[in-house]
């Protein structure tokens, strides 16, 4: 496999798999204590990650573009910073 489009691909194929997992143990203070196992074993237990699962870039549609270039009649710099700001909209 080679190109841009195979690499994306694999990547959306990739599912990220707890790398541990946790539960709690309720102590008589009110606090917890906590637990970690490399595998599932209790009911309660809530899987760690090393890393947060990546969200799905959303960019902007033609339309999208045109309404911001021709709503405002924004110079290119103007242009650039609502560019920013409507994709920061998008994906947060």
């Amino acid at each position: 496999m080679t190109g841009y489009g195979s690499k994306r691909q694999m990547a959306a194929d990739k599912v990220q798999e707890p790398v541990a997992w946790r539960w709690g143990i309720k102590k008589l203070n009110g606090g917890y204590e906590w637990r970690y196992a490399l595998h599932k074993t209790q009911d309660d237990s809530v899987p760690l990650y090393a890393a947060p699962p990546k969200r799905e870039w959303v960019g902007l549609t033609d339309n999208e573009l045109a309404d911001l270039w021709y709503k405002e009649s924004l110079d290119w710099m103007e242009f650039a910073h609502a560019h920013e700001a409507a994709l920061k909209e998008k994906n947060t």
